[in-house]
């Protein structure tokens, strides 16, 4: 009534690749994965760092300016007294 059914030895070493393929394509992704993520964190640090460099830059035009608001009210009360 049944048939036996003869299972075909071909088709395991292909099934053996293809698992072994899958399982180093999901290593690989997981990998790039962690790459991404890696390079991401020192994009946000150096982000962080420009936004502090530009901030440090920007407190230190103000001291220039008021340096330099000084120096020119000196300049008018050195010429006053000569």
């Amino acid at each position: 009534m049944y048939k036996y059914i003869k299972p075909n030895n071909k088709l395991i070493p292909l099934i053996v690749v293809l698992v072994l393929c899958n399982v180093l394509l999901y290593a690989n992704s997981q990998n790039q994965n962690r790459t991404i993520i890696a390079q991401q964190d020192l994009i946000n640090q150096l982000e962080h760092t420009a936004q502090t460099a530009i901030a440090d830059l920007a407190d230190s035009n103000e001291h220039v300016r008021a340096y330099e608001l000084r120096i020119s009210q000196l300049e008018e009360e050195l010429a006053y007294y000569q």
